[in-house]
């Protein structure tokens, strides 16, 4: 069984939604699939995944179940919105205990919704996810705290 650290294990403990390194990629599983070994060789797995940070599918096809894929570990928060440079596309945080930190905004519908919802003075939560393998976090999801109805995720 695999833990929260960044570890590799075998082919055939890949699952759908874990987090796997392809091309030194951080991906994330789509499907998988394999054959069962018949006479002259042994099981072939594919893996069909998702890069992070561009949507872009990657696969892996091996002819062994027993060689290693890189899994990586996760993590999410959760931070409130305290102001934003609007020239960068910088988005100003504090977390639950009052350290502040500094994420980019990204460019997408989610971004310009979280960029015109800060502006009006709104209290908008953001959800961050930094891969430990990626290093650069990304905001994922956000909604307003006021009835806390999550407007995006």
């Amino acid at each position: 069984m695999r833990n929260q650290k960044d570890c590799s294990s075998n082919m055939q403990h890949v699952r759908i939604g874990d987090y796997i390194l392809i091309d030194k990629l951080v991906c994330r599983v789509e499907s998988v699939s394999f054959t069962r070994p018949g006479r002259h060789g042994s099981s072939k797995f594919k893996i069909v995944a998702t890069e992070v940070s561009s949507g872009k599918t990657k696969e892996m096809a091996n002819l062994s179940s027993h060689e290693d894929v890189g899994y990586v570990a996760r993590h999410l928060r959760t931070y409130s919105a305290i102001g934003m440079d609007e020239d960068a596309w910088i988005l100003n945080v504090m977390d639950d205990d009052g350290d502040i930190y500094s994420f980019p905004i990204p460019d997408n519908d989610m971004g310009q919704q979280i960029r015109m919802l800060v502006a009006d003075g709104a209290n908008v939560r953001v959800e961050v996810r930094s891969f430990s393998a990626f290093g650069e976090p990304s905001i994922v999801s956000y909604y307003q705290e006021a009835g806390s109805v999550i407007l995006h995720g």
